[in-house]
């Protein structure tokens, strides 16, 4: 069965679970966020440090409600897809742009007239911001940044150390360290920038955003996406029998391929991860040279379906130790040294082991590195929301020399959604979002007037060293064009019944 939900019904049940996320997600934004514990009947409580971990874990039983949480679930995972970082902002705009759009169009203003205005709106912002940008390149700068994104002066130092002698791209960040500090390791392995796609396939049936680890497993490398069934049950049945687990790199993964592995971790408990590896290099459309690079490192033959190769047992390599998640995986070679390794990586092991402890820190870790990565690159720019504030000033102007009405409304819009995430920084550290907003726009001494939180003095914060990467706040601006394009002009929720839903929770537990 399914539920059609039109209209204004539908769309009072979506902005509720929109208003619900949002407010569990603020919380996370700023120097003086709190930690927000989430969990369910079946997994223990952990702590979320980020906006889109936090989004990922509300859910509601009115299927639009969930289709409410969804689309800023959905911007915070595109905000992250596009800098790493910026999931809480991501979300505080996106709620308040389609929060006011819904509301707006029913008063009776045209859908599509409005998301044409929001868009261009937030394309004018994000020249603004490429404009006010500056480089950022120079050692302070990058400590200011990682210091903002990690809130850890210490760990934040390490990294811009370690990003300026050998590249940020070149470090990886893991919890289940031992002592209370951050070590450094120098290992030889390759970091593919995809994740494990089927999250079933390890035993035990855990969340797709979970770490996985598989010490000494057998890798096996393929080119074709339809390998030869027969010869792959010969391969997975001597994975078992050796008790190793294994690592499956294909190209493309088809559901086949992952239920054929699924069989057989089941049956056997096989450990297994199977990674769909993606084309990271200009030019290079089928992934063929990483895929070389991982067969020297792990000793695997590449099976290859334009040859006929079908997988056999002496095709398979190893490797030290594989790390994944669902957006990366880490290979190490197998004796863990650089000795015949195409590359070498430096492994930041923080402390502690579990969510409650390191679990923590690596977040932390992993927010400055990105932060150093991506402000070398592109640049920097204001921070403590001072840079969207600059740009909604910006569109307050260009709004007034508008002739069309919705245009107008449009950018007025946008510039209130823009303000958010300074109005809930403020609010996290206990001070009133509309009187620090009147502090800031007083002092016309500061080029880039911003508060210093929690003690709310008012500073030029580019001076005083709060800055962005600028990619964070280009992709908080994408993610909520994005979410505002999808819903706007949206008319109607299907959803699964729950009747549908109870009869495929009893044909699971049947089968």
């Amino acid at each position: 069965m399914l539920d059609i939900l039109r209209s204004d019904t539908m769309r009072r049940s979506f902005q509720r679970g929109m208003q619900v996320t949002a407010n569990a997600v603020a919380v996370t934004l700023g120097p003086c966020a709190r930690p927000v514990f989430v969990g369910d009947l079946h997994a223990p409580l952990r702590v979320a440090q980020t906006g889109l971990a936090v989004a990922t874990s509300v859910f509601f039983e009115d299927p639009a409600e969930t289709a409410g949480a969804a689309l800023l679930r959905q911007a915070a995972e595109w905000a992250r897809q596009a800098s790493g970082d910026g999931t809480a902002s991501a979300v505080a705009v996106a709620h308040h742009l389609v929060h006011e759009g819904i509301n707006l169009v029913g008063v009776g203003f045209d859908p599509t007239e409005l998301r044409r205005g929001i868009e261009l709106a937030l394309g004018e912002a994000d020249n603004h911001l490429s404009l006010i940008s500056t480089p950022g390149k120079d050692a302070e700068s990058l400590r200011h940044v990682a210091r903002t994104a990690s809130a850890d002066s210490r760990l934040a130092d390490l990294i811009v150390d370690i990003a300026r002698e050998s590249g940020s791209g070149s470090l990886v960040i893991v919890d289940g360290g031992y002592g209370s500090t951050p070590r450094i390791e120098s290992v030889g392995g390759l970091q593919i920038e995809a994740g494990y796609v089927f999250p079933r396939v390890m035993t035990g049936g855990a969340r797709g955003g979970d770490r996985k680890r598989l010490h000494r497993p057998l890798v096996l490398l393929l080119t074709t996406s339809s390998p030869d069934g027969t010869a792959l049950d010969r391969v997975l049945d001597h994975a078992g029998r050796a008790r190793r687990p294994l690592l499956v790199v294909t190209e493309r993964a088809r559901a086949d391929l992952a239920a054929q592995v699924w069989r057989w971790s089941v049956d056997s408990d096989l450990k297994a991860l199977v990674v769909e590896l993606p084309s990271i290099r200009p030019g290079d459309t089928n992934g063929g040279a990483t895929m070389s690079e991982l067969a020297v490192l792990t000793g695997a033959r590449l099976i290859c379906g334009d040859t006929g190769d079908a997988p056999m047992v002496h095709h398979l390599g190893e490797a030290g130790v594989v790390l994944a998640d669902a957006t990366r995986t880490l290979v190490v070679a197998p004796n863990g040294n650089h000795s015949g390794a195409p590359s070498r990586l430096l492994v930041l092991q923080t402390p502690g082991r579990g969510a409650h402890d390191g679990g923590d820190t690596r977040v932390r870790a992993e927010r400055a590195a990105r932060a150093v990565h991506a402000a070398t690159l592109h640049g920097v720019v204001p921070g403590g929301g001072v840079a969207l504030l600059s740009a909604a000033s910006a569109l307050a102007a260009l709004g007034r020399l508008s002739q069309d009405r919705v245009t107008r409304i449009a950018f007025s819009l946008v510039q209130r959604a823009l303000e958010e995430p300074f109005r809930q920084l403020v609010h996290n550290a206990g001070i009133s979002p509309t009187t620090a907003l009147r502090r800031v726009h007083r002092r016309d001494d500061f080029e880039w007037g911003g508060l210093v939180l929690p003690s709310g003095e008012v500073v030029d914060v580019l001076r005083a060293g709060i800055i962005d990467p600028l990619p964070v706040l280009q992709g908080v601006l994408q993610a909520a064009s994005c979410a505002a394009r999808l819903m706007l002009t949206t008319e109607a929720v299907v959803a699964r019944g729950r009747d549908a839903e109870a009869r495929d929770a009893a044909l699971r537990l049947a089968s």
